[in-house]
């Protein structure tokens, strides 16, 4: 048995709480659309950014592959937020 993580919302009612994940190949849709709809309020915004086409289906995949794509997802699937995690680790080299 498998138990579920839940928190109180104002209601009363309990609803599952969502988690932290990588992203799966199988969600690729749902960040498209996310995409695409970050892309249009930026647009409606005024603001430049991700209107070049960059990134694309293809950063996401790449992203997603190398699992540097993180979701927050409701147990149902829900894609609530994602991102991609971009920074190179340093690499500090100690002289003897």
């Amino acid at each position: 048995m498998t138990t579920m993580k839940t928190t109180a919302i104002s209601t009363g009612a309990e609803r599952p709480v969502p988690g932290l994940r990588p992203a799966r190949e199988n969600e690729l849709p749902q960040l498209e659309r996310m995409l695409k709809d970050a892309r249009e309020r930026l647009r409606a915004l005024g603001l430049t950014q991700w209107q070049s086409g960059y990134p694309n289906l293809e950063t996401l995949a790449a992203d997603v592959a190398a699992q540097r794509m993180l979701v927050l997802a409701r147990d149902d699937g829900a894609l609530l937020a994602a991102g991609a995690r971009c920074w190179k680790a340093r690499v500090f080299a100690c002289a003897a």
